[in-house]
């Protein structure tokens, strides 16, 4: 069924599905479902077909709609950062719709999730980022996250997190791109989750089994779940697979998966922490540091802002989006600087690890 609720001047319309055993009033879990760019609710419901997982789990589906672009015929969106799309507040948005529905429908406040397709995968992982406090995991098919976002993103706290991607995307390139629907590589992307997460950089890999041989594409999970995460982070490489693929119910599409059942059994273990509080860099509790060039070219500085209460020296750990360890090195108690040669490592994207005790924040070092 279809209802709506005025939000910043503007009528706001969503659907939502109550599974076959629901009971008025009962207290059930939430998945909020985005749709992509240029399509509807009612089209993404029919898609994704999250209806039979909820019939037999017993938690409810919402698909919003989103704001129409009047520059672009009309196609409705969901504002990711993308520069030729309005500046629209769908954060704000989505957050006084999980108000909505749980005053309409006795949600489970712990328990409210978010995914999304295309576009709606990367206002999930935006979600994420910006609604932790409400959004317990998010998950994305054929999304990711815009370069704009990803230079300036700092997590409210850290997240569980599954995106589902494939390796013959044309529309939202495995690889990344910068064109219309710009996103860097979904590898970066599952990287700066997992390692948001306070992972160490160690990755799982596990090809899975080709169940479908006729579907021309097979599957490579990738897992951040060492015993170091706060949550766990996956990336199904979809080898093979396309851009409008979701596994399991897109034909033609991958079927060794069922994007939805993965979704959901990655989803039910986990519930909104019972005080949310920020492990980004700004809090208190980080360990600050300063990274001197920026971008880095042949040598990086990093230097200590801060003794802080503890007396330990602090370990760095260099990495790549990949979570493979390029370098190590140590600032020992009484010294503030440390100089890494990064001459031989090739341009892109870094992840500066810090830990000092129990402690760990996550940097960003970009080499050109």
């Amino acid at each position: 069924m279809q209802e709506s609720f005025v939000f910043e001047g503007k009528s706001r319309t969503y659907r939502i599905y109550l599974p076959a055993n629901y009971i008025p009033g009962s207290v059930r879990p939430v998945i909020f479902h985005f749709h992509g760019y240029s399509q509807t609710a009612a089209n993404e419901q029919s898609f994704s077909k999250w209806m039979p997982v909820a019939d037999t789990a017993g938690f409810l589906v919402v698909y919003p709609n989103g704001l129409m672009d009047p520059f672009h015929s009309n196609n409705q969106y969901w504002n990711v950062g993308w520069s030729w799309l309005p500046n629209t507040n769908d954060v704000g948005f989505v957050s006084a719709l999980i108000d909505t529905v749980h005053a309409r429908h006795s949600t489970d406040t712990q328990r409210v999730y978010a995914s999304g397709m295309s576009n709606g995968g990367f206002m999930a992982f935006l979600l994420g980022a910006n609604l932790s406090n409400k959004i317990a995991a998010v998950a994305s098919v054929s999304g990711g996250i815009a370069p704009s976002v990803y230079d300036t993103l700092v997590p409210k706290r850290p997240i569980p997190t599954l995106a589902i991607h494939g390796t013959a995307d044309n529309l939202v390139p495995y690889n990344g791109s910068g064109g219309m629907f710009a996103s860097v590589h979904a590898d970066s992307v599952f990287a700066f989750w997992g390692l948001h997460n306070q992972c160490a950089p160690e990755v799982d890999t596990t090809n899975l089994p080709n169940l479908a041989t006729g579907d021309g594409s097979t599957v490579v999970l990738f897992e951040f779940k060492n015993e170091a995460c706060l949550y766990d982070s996956r990336l199904y490489r979809i080898v093979g697979g396309g851009h409008v693929d979701w596994p399991g119910s897109s034909v033609p599409g991958n079927q060794d998966i069922n994007a939805c059942s993965e979704i959901w059994i990655f989803f039910k273990t986990y519930t909104l922490p019972p005080m949310v509080s920020s492990e980004d860099p700004h809090s208190d509790d980080a360990i600050s540091i300063s990274l001197y060039p920026v971008p880095a070219q042949d040598e990086v500085t990093i230097s200590l802002n801060q003794v802080g209460d503890s007396h330990d020296p602090i370990s760095l750990t260099i990495v790549n989006t990949m979570g493979e360890v390029i370098q190590r090195g140590k600032i020992n108690t009484g010294e503030s600087t440390i100089t890494v040669n990064m001459k031989s490592n090739s341009p892109g994207m870094y992840f500066v690890i810090a830990n000092q005790g129990r402690r760990q924040t996550v940097y960003k070092l970009l080499k050109v």
